[in-house]
């Protein structure tokens, strides 16, 4: 019996470091604050205005650099100090969804967009005319992931004609990648 309680002792000791840096982490997790937009740095806020002047705040969450790293996996060259502040904002506009991160200096760190049926690219409605004649457009959508020094984009255009549903996929440029029926 006394073998078996030293080795739920020395289990429980074993187990004990573990537990702690479980409750660390759920902590750290914790430390993301929804703020109102009248707490926002003014520089926030010019920025996100100048960079998405239609789009409508629903959300700003402030984040500590600790968990903007966990959460952003943000390259290590650039790695902030533990007491740099950084601010999540969500938005929306006319058939848009933005999710945008900011450095407390109103410096676009990356942002995420989502629209549907928006006017296409002359390009794309230039190629499903030429290349896909007969068919109409059902509905489009388009992503991008934005950051200070480039923009990813992907078109995704449903089209059809009769019974023939088809997707087509174009990059930022407008040029054709693939199709899927």
């Amino acid at each position: 019996m006394k073998t078996v309680k030293v080795c739920f002792v020395l289990l429980l000791l074993c187990a004990l470091p573990g537990l702690r840096t479980v409750a660390q982490d759920q902590e750290t997790i914790l430390r993301a604050e929804r703020i109102n937009k009248q707490d926002l740095p003014p520089e926030v806020l010019a920025a996100y205005m100048q960079k998405f002047p239609t789009a409508n705040l629903t959300q700003i969450m402030k984040l500590p650099a600790a968990v903007f790293k966990k959460e952003w996996l943000i390259e290590e060259q650039n790695a902030p100090s533990p007491n740099d502040q950084f601010y999540t904002l969500s938005m929306k506009g006319k058939g848009v969804d933005i999710e945008a991160v900011y450095d407390a200096q109103g410096n676009l760190i990356r942002a995420s967009e989502r629209a549907k049926d928006v006017t296409l690219p002359v390009k794309i409605d230039e190629y499903i005319g030429s290349h896909y004649e007969g068919f109409r457009i059902l509905k489009d959508k388009v992503r991008r992931l934005i950051t200070p020094t480039k923009v990813k984009a992907e078109w995704e255009v449903l089209i059809v004609k009769g019974d023939d549903l088809r997707r087509l996929f174009f990059n930022k440029d407008g040029d054709f990648l693939k199709e899927r029926r």
